[in-house]
């Protein structure tokens, strides 16, 4: 019989010894990561329409509303990266 402990799934992820603020800024980071890769996603996506709309504005337009979009999240995920790691190094316990 397999038996699997907590303290083995934490060693796999990553979380074995490590104290509560090194543990939650490594999960906002990883959340930031995935955030930021939407938002890069979000842009490919707004670039291939805009390609791809040949001489439909509105097309053309949503294309346009997607790029922006992109762009808001990936600044608001480096400003959010940007706040954590200056929290971070005034918070120093």
């Amino acid at each position: 019989m397999l038996l699997v402990t907590i303290e083995d799934i934490g060693g796999i992820v990553g979380l074995t010894s490590a104290d509560l603020q090194d543990t939650i800024v490594t999960t906002i980071n990883i959340i930031l990561a995935l955030l930021s890769l939407v938002s890069l996603f979000m842009l490919v996506i707004g670039g291939f329409r805009w390609v791809v709309s040949g001489n439909s504005d509105e097309f053309r337009e949503q294309a346009k509303r997607t790029i922006v979009r992109g762009l808001v999240g990936q600044i608001v995920v480096l400003v959010s990266w940007a706040v954590i790691v200056f929290v971070t190094s005034v918070v120093q316990l």
